[in-house]
């Protein structure tokens, strides 16, 4: 996601809760990133560069044996301390050589998403060109596969896992909800960006594919933050 990928920035693209949250709060004008996913999550997780972590050069590829070093304690390993109750719905990708690297076994009370890289956004398979082996299903929820969502537009299944978490939530305790969408990463062979048809069509004044797709992938995420901060907001929670 670049600059111009945001409505706030750009005269073609439509992020409204994006943009509402931007106004409300605080743009970041000259905040770095990593140009990568992988060095980013990491950083975000622990509050360190990446150069601290080894994460500087490249990101995990689905073959690796390896992954995030199990001696860096994460941010919901700490939230833990203080009652918290810790979500991640999406993208993990910080390694799953063993069961003790994967979300569950980091300080998170559940997972649902994916562990890989990047995967196709309907039949949630990876077919990372790099490794050469083919493709795999990968779609969890804790340690288990999902079976029941091939079809089913990622971003859309994580909203409702979203949504249900936070209808189930004990409002008496705190809660950490880390979000890492796919949306909008490459799908796994590279081709645009995956997104239902109605959102492409809305859609159909760029002229490129791949900036379309790119376009109807934003809005959908974008529609999914709207949808998380209201219900967040109907429970009382953003207070």
């Amino acid at each position: 996601m670049g600059w111009a990928d945001v409505g706030h920035h750009s005269d073609h693209i439509l992020t409204p809760n994006i943009d509402t949250l931007a106004a409300d709060g605080v743009v970041l004008n000259n905040f770095y990133v990593q140009p990568v996913s992988n060095p980013s999550s990491g950083a975000l997780l622990t509050g360190r560069h990446p150069m601290h972590l080894g994460f500087q050069n490249i990101a995990l590829l689905p073959f690796m044996a390896t992954g995030f070093p199990l001696h860096f304690k994460l941010l919901p390993q700490y939230l833990k301390h203080y009652n918290y109750a810790t979500h991640i719905v999406g993208k993990w990708h910080l390694g799953f050589m063993n069961r003790e690297y994967t979300p569950t076994y980091r300080g998170f009370d559940s997972h649902v998403g994916y562990w890989t890289n990047r995967q196709f956004y309907f039949n949630h398979t990876n077919c990372d060109p790099y490794d050469r082996v083919g493709c795999g299903y990968d779609f969890r929820h804790n340690m288990d596969v999902i079976t029941n969502a091939s079809g089913v537009y990622s971003t859309h299944y994580f909203t409702d896992r979203c949504l249900h978490i936070i209808d189930e939530h004990n409002t008496s305790e705190p809660l950490f909800l880390y979000v890492p969408h796919q949306a909008i990463h490459v799908s796994a062979n590279k081709l645009p960006v995956e997104a239902p048809q109605e959102y492409i069509d809305m859609f159909a004044y760029i002229e490129s594919d791949m900036r379309r797709g790119l376009a109807a992938a934003a809005y959908s995420m974008d529609e999914s933050i709207g949808a998380v901060v209201e219900r967040l907001h109907s429970r009382q929670m953003l207070e």
